[in-house]
Parts: structure tokens; C-alpha cells; sequence
């Protein structure tokens, strides 16, 4: 074997070592990519579905000739729509809410002495939807219907029309819905 011979076979070594190196790290770049692509994929899918389902505004419901003024959640309906990403429905009674129609968030307008806090409530848990319990600012609820609520693993209190739409946004990006 010539100096010569063994310099060329020592410099085509090289050379392969290199070009399997370069391929490896072509590969494993790719591959990376791909795994984070295919995760902010899933995670914008997601979120683009969650979006795309409704969200329910229920206003309550009190015994005949009580009404409440500012109960309605017209302008909290207003705002949420006014921000052109949810997909929301126009306020109802809570008396009309049904499970079967695939709600994303339930917000309840809460006011002490409302009815059909139970039923709601029930109808809800059968469905495992996320409920915002908004209480219009500085109305506290009551200890009996507090207890009621707090068995229901999926509860948000909202005071505020601003905490209404953060957890609206929250719950909206990182609650796992099965799919439907």
C-alpha cells in the first residue's frame, strides 16, 4: 500500500463519515420539525374547533311579576360579540337550555332567588359543559346555592364583565372537549 493509496482511502472515509453525519442531522432536523408542527397543528385544530362551538348566555329566571333590572346580559352578550372570535348566542332564559346542542360554555346570570337553579344544574352535569356562574358585579351567592354549585367540578365565578371574558378565553383554549 502507497502513501498515495492510503491518503485516498483515508480522505473517502472522510468524506462518507461526512456525508452520513450531514444526512443524520437532516433527518433528526426534519423529524423535530415535523413533531413541532404536527403539536401546534393539534393545538390551533383544536382551539379552531373549540371556537366554532356555541356559547350559551342564560339569563335567570324569577318568579312571575319579579324581574331585576340589569339581568338581561345584553351587554355582556354585546361585548362578547363585539369581539368577533366566539361564536355566542343570543341571551335566554335558563329554563330553554338544552344539553343536547353541543354548547362549548354555559354562562349563567346569577342572581339570589332565581329558579331553576336545580334543574340547571342537573342538566348541565349530565352534560359535562364548562358553567361560568357571572354574578353582575357585586352580587354575592347565597350559601345554600354556593353548596349546590361546588359540587360540580366544571365552575367558574365571574364578577366582572372583563373576568367573564377571560375565563370565556381560558376556558375556551384549554378545556378538553371530546370530540363530536
Amino acid at each position: 500500500m502507497t502513501l498515495t493509496t492510503l491518503y485516498d482511502f483515508v480522505s473517502a472515509l472522510s468524506t462518507l463519515e461526512w456525508v452520513v453525519v450531514g444526512l443524520m442531522w437532516l433527518v433528526s432536523t426534519a423529524a423535530l420539525h415535523f413533531v413541532f408542527l404536527r403539536w401546534v397543528f393539534r393545538r390551533s385544530w383544536s382551539l379552531y374547533r373549540n371556537l366554532k362551538r356555541p356559547i350559551l348566555l342564560l339569563r335567570p329566571t324569577f318568579p312571575a311579576g319579579m324581574s331585576v333590572p340589569g339581568s338581561d346580559l345584553s351587554s355582556e352578550y354585546q361585548l362578547i360579540k363585539d369581539n368577533g372570535v366566539l361564536n355566542v348566542h343570543a341571551p335566554s332564559d335558563t329554563s330553554t337550555f338544552n344539553p343536547a346542542r353541543n354548547h362549548c360554555i354555559v354562562v349563567v346570570g346569577y342572581r339570589p332567588g332565581m329558579l331553576g337553579l336545580d334543574d340547571l344544574l342537573a342538566r348541565i352535569k349530565s352534560n359535562h359543559v364548562p358553567l361560568i356562574i357571572y354574578t353582575y358585579g357585586n352580587t354575592a351567592v347565597v350559601p345554600t346555592d354556593k353548596t349546590k354549585l361546588d359540587s360540580y367540578p366544571y365552575i367558574l365565578m365571574a364578577n366582572f364583565k372583563l373576568t367573564l371574558l377571560n375565563h370565556i378565553f381560558s376556558t375556551v383554549s384549554s378545556f378538553p372537549y371530546a370530540r363530536s
